[in-house]
Parts: structure tokens; sequence; C-alpha cells
């Protein structure tokens, strides 16, 4: 079976399966954006090619509200004949996909999460579970579950929590209007790579990971979820680029844990950025905002291979957004 992108199934899996660029540290308050304020989207050309790749750096979890998107983005996707993106949720066929899926999430046989992360925080991982009263989300279901999966589930269900619904992350509504459109759509990576890049990821590290999720409680990681979409709303890639400075400062085990989900990543998207850019045409990428940032980031790494990089700004509000 094909996934929709408005699936229960895509809806749930596309927040671990998609690098989270949205962070949890407390963020400065963002005010109402002035008009002509920048958009997170880059228009990269190069000098020998009349293509276009426009970049948009992208949140995986929205609220409601951050709907109806600025008519820059809008007109970005009119634009293309491609839309591309890191994981093409639309065309997985769970039949064959998601067993592997569930295989690369599980620990080792006869391991528990219980023992990978110790009673501690195994303690602290059981009262947040109980404190959520989600069917889906219980101690025995998870306990052969590898941390990074549990935290990330933690994520999205707190944002659930504060505003009463699940958002719709900028990727989905794209997809959605991809297929409406019935445009072709490409992929950075794929469901697979994600999924076992996660996967590979050292347990100590995952673990460290997760004892910081646990370490702010439900209503500052949602309400820490909406601020960061004020500041994606607002243009304001430094500040979600210091949440992830922030982040790696805070725990030892958290630097190789960026550098394997952030900038070890950055180079092969960038490749494939190029590659877009020399076939010709005028194509949508949507990556997530993170991976935009730094001197390691895709932006840095498109100029130093000779791509001219302009931000654009905003162009007002756009169409109304998703009904659901």
């Amino acid at each position: 079976m094909l996934c929709h992108a408005s699936s229960p199934e895509v809806r749930r899996l596309a927040p671990f399966l998609c690098l989270l660029a949205v962070l949890v540290w407390p963020a400065p308050a963002i005010g109402q954006e002035p008009a002509g304020h920048p958009l997170m989207l880059w228009e990269a050309t190069l000098p020998e090619s009349n293509a276009t790749v426009h970049l948009l750096g992208t949140i995986h979890e929205a609220p409601p509200d951050l709907y109806p998107l600025d008519s820059g983005y809008e007109e970005a996707f009119d634009k293309a004949d491609t839309l591309v993106v890191e994981v093409n949720i639309a065309a997985v066929d769970m039949a064959t996909v998601g067993n592997k899926v569930r295989k690369l999430s599980m620990l080792p046989d006869g391991v528990t999460l219980a023992e990978v992360i110790g009673p501690e925080l195994w303690q602290l991982l059981t009262e947040r579970l109980a404190g959520m009263q989600r069917p889906g989300l219980t101690p025995e279901r998870v306990s052969s579950l590898q941390p990074l999966p549990v935290a990330f589930m933690l994520l999205t269900e707190s944002l659930a929590k504060v505003q009463g619904q699940r958002g719709l992350g900028i990727e989905v509504y794209f997809l959605e209007r991809a297929l409406e459109k019935d445009l072709p759509v490409g992929e950075l990576e794929g469901m697979l790579f994600q999924v076992e890049l996660f996967a590979s990821i050292p347990l100590e590290q995952q673990t460290s990971y997760l004892a910081m999720i646990l370490d702010h409680g439900v209503e500052e990681l949602g309400e820490n979820f909406i601020t960061m979409a004020d500041a994606w709303k607002a243009g304001d890639l430094d500040t979600l680029a210091e949440y992830v400075r922030m982040e790696r400062g805070s725990d030892p085990a958290l630097g190789p844990f960026y550098d394997a989900i952030l900038e070890g990543r950055n180079p092969h998207m960038a490749k494939k950025v190029l590659d877009y850019l020399h076939r010709g045409g005028d194509t949508l990428v949507l990556v997530g905002a993170a991976h935009l940032a730094g001197d390691a980031g895709i932006l840095a790494l498109l100029q130093n291979a000779g791509v001219r990089i302009r931000r654009l700004n905003s162009r007002g509000p756009g169409a109304p957004g998703p009904k659901s």
C-alpha cells in the first residue's frame, strides 16, 4: 500500500523519519514580523545554467496558525516543475518498507529500553508517558524501542498536547499540493537512509538526547515548538541555529550526535541540489532549516561550489492554508 501524504500512517511517521529542525531550548520572544522581512527561502543559480533551485528551510511540525504561508513560498511552489523533499513519505510502500523501519527502530533481542537508559531515566519516562495518557505511548509499547524514536514521539505528542491537535508540517503541506498538481517529487535522502542513520547512532548518544527531552516538561516542550514556529515565520534562521549550538553544548555526548544528524548529511544534500541545478528547470527543495545555517551548512557549501545564493523576502499573506 502506498501512503498518501494525509494518511494517519504518514502523519505518525513523518516527525520521526524527518530530522527535527525545531528544537527545545527557550527562545527569545518573536514580535510581529515587519513587511518585507526575510523568508526561509533562498534562490540558487549557476552562472552557466538557466536552472533555478529554490531552497526552503522547513520545520517538520508546525502549529495550524502558521498558515496561510507567505505568498513568496506559494510562488516558489507554483513556479516549480519538480518538488524535492528529504523523504517522499507520500510514495512509501509500507508493505515493503514498514517492517524494515520497525526493525531498525528496535533494540536488539533481549535488550530493554529500561536497561539501556537506566532506572532513573526509565522512571522519568514512565511518569511522562502516564501523564500523556496516550494508548500508543505506554511503557510496554516503547520498552523494545531505541531511545531516539521514543524522544521524537515525546516531542510531537508534547506539541499536540499544548495546541490541542497535531500541526501540518511544511513538507506534508507541499507534498499534498504536489499530489493535487501531479508534480514530480524527488528525494534528497529517502526514508531508509534516515532511519538507518538514526538507528546507527550509538545508544549512549541517543540516551543523552532522550534525557534532555525528559528534562523539559510537556508544556515547555510544546510551547517551545510554537515559539520556534514563530521564529521560522519571521525568517529568523539565527535563532534556529542558536538552538543547535546550545543543545550541542549541553552534554558532551550530543556533540557527535549533531555531527551525525546535521553536518554529516549536508555535503550529500548539497550535491543533490547541485545535480538539480545542472539538470535544468525550476526546482523547489524542502530541507530542515537547521541544515542551511553555518559554515558547514548547505548554503555555505553551495556558495563554495560557485553557486549564487540570494535570499528572498516576504511577499505578503498567501492563499488559505490546509483544511485539516
